[in-house]
């Protein structure tokens, strides 16, 4: 998911994923990456079958594109660049 959005492992985002019977459910959450930004994290999820890494990755695709045009993940951008630092 962090490849998809170009943003490293410092920025504040939490992704979690539960797998059974060969369905993976991806919940992701931004959270503001200012102190005072006065806005509440925004969450997305994705489920689907997962037979494979490439499953898993087209899974992970799913979760960004619900996710892509969030306010903080674009702030996150302008603050920290594509390399995520």
């Amino acid at each position: 998911f962090l490849a998809n959005i170009g943003l490293g492992c410092a920025s504040p985002i939490a992704v979690g994923a539960r797998h059974s019977n060969g369905e993976m459910r991806l919940e992701a959450e931004a959270y503001p990456p200012e102190p005072g930004w006065g806005q509440a994290p925004e969450r997305a999820e994705a489920e689907g079958r997962v037979g494979s890494e490439e499953d898993a990755a087209a899974l992970a695709g799913k979760l960004w594109d619900k996710m892509r045009e969030s306010p903080i993940l674009r702030r996150m951008k302008s603050l920290y660049g594509e390399s995520g630092r």
